[in-house]
């Protein structure tokens, strides 16, 4: 991948395909017209194709819009492979929406992974990579080689069963489900749902023993949104998700009752409002419709921790009676202060 300027200014990314293969002219042909599948997905988060060519020498190549940003995995490495659960959960939200319409046009991308989520600078996702992945497959499945690479047919550690088995006519949209829900896993817990140091380990354990439950790994994590990602896991394709609108729905309204929890749980507890506090910062909790002021923790990623926290608007009139409070103390030490200094003067004008 490069990227490039064109004559006019425009920018771009430029992705070419290796030499050795552009003498198998199947190939060629494949990695151009697979190459547009993204834009048959007709969705802004999945990478487009704006052009194609290929050099005096035959190598062909795609010409893409350049992104600006990280992939995930960048990211996760970045943070100490635990990242913020907020962030992975609207991540998969926004995976969810361009699967939805990918799946709908019957592009199943294959190869779902951290390396192929792009963060853009603007905080929005992008799919990429559509099509190459089922290129790939297609020239290895085709081959009747049994010694292929595994990097043709996927990446092991985020692959389901009937991929690890080569079952390719049972591939689906619920394959795509899976490697999404085996890269919430990883982002959110830092370990791989298949156990495994070679990539033989792993399509072993891929195809062969089912993922452990997410709160396994992450017993705190909230059980609602641990299910949605369970599901996703599951290694029997019917007891998954069976699809993406159902799984993002899902994700919705597990983040939304597991906030509302929390409101209602900090709601219920003693508001201690440290000395000389008079305002907070302002989170906000999107599904729940609420905001939250204090420095709070994430009750994933840090269960034992404590904050002092203020809830806005349902705890409003607790933390006016305190400012009320302090206000009154305030008031009252200035009337003493005044009186015992009239006491003062009165008694040195008698003398």
């Amino acid at each position: 991948m490069y990227a490039a300027t064109h004559r006019n200014g425009t920018l771009g990314a430029i992705k070419v395909l290796h030499p050795e293969l552009c003498h198998n002219a199947a190939l060629k042909r494949r990695f151009l017209r697979e190459g547009y599948l993204a834009n048959k997905v007709g969705h802004p988060g999945a990478v487009r194709v704006l052009d194609d060519d290929a050099t005096d020498d035959g190598i062909v190549y795609l010409v893409m819009e350049l992104l600006e940003g990280e992939t995930l995995k960048q990211r996760w490495d970045k943070e100490d492979r635990r990242l913020d659960p907020q962030l992975v959960y609207r991540v998969v939200d926004e995976v969810l929406d361009v699967l939805e319409s990918a799946h709908a046009h019957a592009v199943v991308h294959r190869d779902l992974k951290p390396d192929n989520i792009f963060l853009l600078s603007d905080g929005t996702t992008k799919i990429l990579d559509f099509g190459i992945a089922r290129m790939l497959e297609a020239s290895d499945a085709g081959s009747g080689d049994a010694t292929a690479s595994t990097a043709m047919m996927g990446t092991p550690a985020y692959m389901p069963p009937e991929q690890a088995l080569a079952q390719w006519k049972k591939v689906d949209g619920r394959t795509d489900l899976f490697a999404l829900g085996a890269t919430a896993f990883t982002m959110l817990s830092g370990q791989l749902v298949h156990q495994g140091s070679t990539v033989q380990e792993l399509l072993v354990s891929a195809s062969t023993r089912p993922p452990c439950s997410l709160r396994t790994v992450m017993p705190h994590l909230d059980s609602g949104i641990a299910t949605v990602i369970d599901r996703a896991l599951a290694f029997e394709m019917d007891e998954r998700w069976q699809d993406a609108a159902a799984m993002r729905g899902a994700l919705k309204r597990a983040r939304a009752s597991a906030q509302s929890r929390t409101v209602k749980l900090l709601a219920s507890t003693p508001l201690q409002v440290p000395p000389g506090t008079e305002s907070a910062t302002i989170l906000d909790l999107p599904d729940a419709g609420t905001q939250l002021s204090a420095t709070v923790a994430s009750a994933e990623s840090s269960p034992a921790s404590t904050a002092t926290t203020i809830v806005q608007p349902l705890l409003a009139d607790r933390v006016a009676s305190v400012r009320s409070t302090r206000k009154v103390w305030w008031a009252a030490a200035v009337i003493g202060l005044v009186a015992a200094t009239v006491l003062v003067i009165g008694a040195l004008l008698l003398r």
